[in-house]
């Protein structure tokens, strides 16, 4: 399997660095840790029981190189900002039968590349994980680590059970979804409270928790009415359970919050307003999640 990766980010190198722990063919395309990425490979130093590793890809290249010939699998695992070019970055390297994984956060996020790219098939990837670039090549996994994979907007995909059993071969946890979209709402609980609030508050998960855990839970339960009138049926009690969950993590920052601190662009359309636009299309009333973003949009 040929794989290509864009973005070495915490998830893209996590998740990258297992598909060559599988055998996978792997290169890297990087922006600001090229060099080191270059010269050293990647850390990943995993928390979890995934183990500390190096790995040191076949080629690494620049934005708009092109390949020697088109990969299986582009992997795309970038933050999805207003700077962020996806056509641009996937132009240059697929070929007609390239596979596009797009391991993002957010909601309603594939359609754009399936527009673009109609004649590719499109995966998307749903990371409920915690971790950390902490220097460049250098990847800290902190808590949990399951991905789920999905074909865009639905369906089965003989590349995406593929690389879930890859990923299921190296003691990772991953999964094989047939709706996706379901999947993306399920982690919306979750990134569109505690990502909103740690930006907002200039603080960590559990901060959060200490003061404000019925306010996470009014916005969570805006979200599950939401995803709900749009058809995507949640687990039961997945509320408590994702609250509970991050009682039990360590003090956590989620990346819009790095992000922020670091003066960048965050993706706090894609996490908070997409979800506040599809609960007006839904014609649900979210008074809390509207103030989350409001304050999102007067912070940046």
């Amino acid at each position: 399997m040929q794989v290509h990766l864009i973005g070495t980010g915490a998830v893209g190198s996590l998740y990258g660095g297992l598909l060559a722990r599988s055998g996978a063919a792997l290169t890297v395309q990087c922006r600001s840790d090229f060099v080191e990425v270059q010269r050293d490979g990647i850390r990943i130093e995993s928390h979890v029981g995934l183990g500390n590793w190096v790995f040191r890809p076949d080629q690494v290249i620049r934005a708009g190189e092109p390949l020697v010939k088109p990969p299986d699998i582009v992997i795309l695992a970038i933050k999805l900002t207003p700077r962020c070019d996806r056509v641009a970055l996937l132009s240059p390297v697929i070929g007609p039968k390239t596979v596009i994984v797009s391991i993002s956060n957010g909601l309603e996020v594939e359609n754009e590349l399936a527009d673009s790219f109609p004649d590719n098939e499109i995966l998307g990837g749903v990371a409920f994980v915690c971790a950390t670039r902490i220097n460049p090549g250098h990847v800290v996994h902190q808590a949990y680590g399951h991905l789920v994979l999905g074909r865009y907007p639905s369906g089965p995909s003989l590349a995406g059970e593929a690389l879930v059993n890859r990923w299921l071969s190296t003691g990772a946890s991953a999964e094989y979804s047939l709706q996706l979209e379901t999947v993306r709402w399920q982690k919306a609980l979750w990134n569109a409270s505690f990502s909103a609030l740690c930006t907002i508050s200039h603080t960590h998960t559990a901060s959060v928790l200490g003061s404000a855990e019925e306010l996470v839970r009014q916005v969570m339960t805006e979200i599950h009415e939401t995803a709900t009138r749009l058809g995507h049926e949640l687990p039961n009690g997945i509320i408590e359970k994702q609250i509970n969950g991050t009682h039990r993590m360590p003090p956590y920052l989620p990346s819009m919050s790095l992000d922020q601190r670091a003066g960048d662009p965050t993706e706090k359309e894609v996490i908070v307003g997409n979800a506040v636009r599809a609960a007006r299309r839904a014609g649900v009333k979210t008074p809390h999640l509207d103030t989350l973003y409001t304050l999102l949009k007067l912070q940046e």
